[in-house]
């Protein structure tokens, strides 16, 4: 049972959505790409990470099917420059995922 309230939550994912604007910034901006353009992709592998197909395994066992997924998802970004902001948006979740289940112990 989440014990966690619902503003506990936004809380949390807000500070995501922070770390992936300054991911964005610091990878994506030099090459002329807006936060809105890698948006999507750190949703998508947020999306996956709270995916419970996904739980327990590591990235590199998600990654061929994440990538099958995101070439299906309809977003004009291909997977070769999508696929840094998904990874970051998976560990990180991931992260946040751990050490949420390791308060709750």
């Amino acid at each position: 049972m989440n014990s966690r309230t619902p503003q506990a939550n936004a809380v949390e994912m807000d500070l995501l959505e922070a770390c992936f604007h300054r991911h964005s910034v610091e990878n994506y901006a030099n090459r002329g790409h807006s936060y809105r353009d890698v948006a999507p992709s750190y949703h998508f592998g947020y999306g996956l990470a709270m995916d419970t197909r996904y739980q327990g395994r590591a990235w590199e066992e998600v990654r061929a099917e994440a990538e099958k997924r995101w070439n299906q998802y309809g977003v004009n970004f291909f997977w070769e420059s999508a696929e840094p902001a998904i990874a970051y948006a998976w560990r990180m979740t991931r992260e946040e995922q751990l050490g949420r289940r390791l308060q709750l112990h």
